[in-house]
């Protein structure tokens, strides 16, 4: 589980990176969620596999379980500005990557400020 380690807005510290409301028939939106979401025995909902990028330091993190429109399968990206300074972040089918766009659902994990956390 990927969980948000300090608190921005409505963002609150302890959050956690999931996916689930359709945009189109192969992409589900991101969000970050507290644990209102999770019944009992549900928590593999935020569940996420961290898979090697195309490029050395960089990976992947697919859905582990189908969660509403988000299937187990999907990839983490980002694409469509939101605005000038954002993009809206999203998980894919695998289809949507041929060979050369792989790298659109690399990411790189850099050290957050506080001990054990990290940056996506």
């Amino acid at each position: 589980r990927l969980m948000k380690a300090k608190a921005d807005g409505a963002a609150r510290r302890g959050m956690y990176l999931m996916a689930y409301d359709a945009r189109n028939e192969k992409s589900a939106w991101a969000l970050v969620h507290d644990d209102s979401r999770f019944d009992p025995g549900s928590w593999d909902k935020a569940g996420w596999t961290v898979e090697a990028g195309n490029a050395p330091g960089t990976y992947r993190l697919k859905k582990t379980v189908t969660d509403g429109a988000a299937k187990a399968g999907m990839y983490l990206m980002a694409h469509d500005a939101r605005n000038e300074a954002s993009a809206w972040a999203l998980v894919h089918d695998d289809d949507r990557f041929d060979g050369s766009s792989w790298d659109l659902a690399d990411w790189t994990f850099e050290a957050g400020t506080a001990p054990g956390t990290y940056r996506l």
